[in-house]
């Protein structure tokens, strides 16, 4: 029989609590601390994990208070001016894809869909329509 290696469970839980990868927007990456927990990350931030339990009311017909820090009220301004995170921009290796295929195929994205080479993510037809849009108008926008 051989033995078990056992590991401590703070070992295997600090590994996975410890793997969060912050993307989109940029200031909350400036503050995030990769030592902390999501959750003590969020606490400091000011910034809620569960909707619901972000807003505390004091009383019924009562203003809600709010706790705010500098990036809570960094944020707010952004979404007062309308300020959007970052554009939305299809990869350079899609637009290879998209562009090859339509190339070959044109807009009958039916045979888009069925040509698993070119296609190799194997999008469907509705997808690819969409995703082809898109690259069309950013191709016409430079």
């Amino acid at each position: 029989m051989g033995t078990k290696v056992l590991y401590p469970i703070s070992l295997t839980t600090t590994r996975f609590r410890r793997c969060v990868c912050v993307r989109g927007i940029s200031d909350i990456q400036k503050h995030w601390d990769e030592n902390k927990t999501v959750r003590e990350n969020a606490e400091k931030l000011g910034i809620s994990l569960v909707a619901n339990t972000s807003i505390k009311y004091s009383s019924i017909g009562e203003e809600p208070s709010k706790s705010e820090t500098e990036l809570v009220s960094l944020l707010e301004d952004r979404a007062a001016r309308g300020e959007a995170p970052r554009p939305d921009h299809l990869p350079e290796g899609e637009k290879l894809v998209l562009r090859r295929l339509i190339g070959k195929y044109g807009k009958d994205y039916r045979k888009m869909a069925r040509d698993m080479r070119l296609n190799s993510r194997q999008h469907t037809p509705s997808v690819l329509r969409k995703r082809c849009e898109k690259f069309l108008n950013e191709e016409s926008g430079k």
